[in-house]
């Protein structure tokens, strides 16, 4: 498998921004009548905040899933078990914004 987006670290910041290695990322949601882009969410700033999480996260949620492939397909390895475990768990906090240690 081969990278095809922009590598981590991808880091929520204040306005919804994620930024990224590539650049700054702004979360929108629609465009006004002139084609610019809309940052007012229809269904609430709770919802956007949350979808933010969930962007900034994709990165780590990715290398988590290919850890988890490795343990489906029997690949794993027990030193690194406990390792790869905070990793998955690192970054499923991270996409529904609990602290993470």
């Amino acid at each position: 498998m081969t990278t095809q987006h922009t590598p981590a670290p991808w880091i929520l910041s204040a306005g919804r921004n994620i930024n990224t290695p590539h650049g700054d990322f702004f979360l929108s949601y629609s465009h006004d009548k002139h084609g610019s882009p809309s940052f007012k969410p229809k269904h609430g700033w709770s919802e956007m905040d949350q979808n933010a999480r969930l962007i900034a996260a994709a990165p780590e949620m990715l290398e988590a899933l290919k850890i988890a492939m490795h343990y489906m397909e029997g690949d794993s390895d027990d030193e690194q078990e406990q390792e790869d475990y905070a990793l998955i768990m690192k970054a499923i906090a991270k996409a529904i914004g609990e602290d993470v240690a």
